[in-house]
């Protein structure tokens, strides 16, 4: 399985937190890469977030960034790295690298 996002460690669990204004579209328990909350944005900009634990949104919630969406967590996949967040961003269905967009403004993302 390809790894398809960036990982984000710390030794206790951490919130985690939408980065943008958006819709939740999916909330699943997958049994290899735990919960999963997909969200999305404006611009056909979606983000997924896996290996949560003590999810707090629900299927078509409306999130305002920085809503707390979980807790980071851990997963089978991703075991080594024990409590963490697998985050994927997505533009037009193409992978993006999220931190190449840290402070930047939605429209910058291309």
């Amino acid at each position: 399985m390809q790894n398809s996002g960036v990982d984000y460690i710390l030794e206790e669990s951490f919130d985690v937190v939408s980065v943008l204004d958006g819709t939740v579209t999916k909330k699943a328990n997958d049994p290899v890469l735990g919960w999963i909350v997909t969200i999305t944005h404006d611009n056909k900009i979606t983000t997924s977030y896996q290996a949560l634990s003590d999810v707090k949104v629900e299927l078509n919630q409306i999130v305002k960034q920085g809503d707390i969406i979980g807790k980071s967590g851990e997963n089978i996949y991703e075991s080594d790295l024990k409590n963490h967040l697998h985050f994927i961003l997505q533009k037009d269905g193409q992978i993006m690298n999220p931190e190449k967009y840290i402070n930047k403004l939605i429209t910058e993302i291309k």
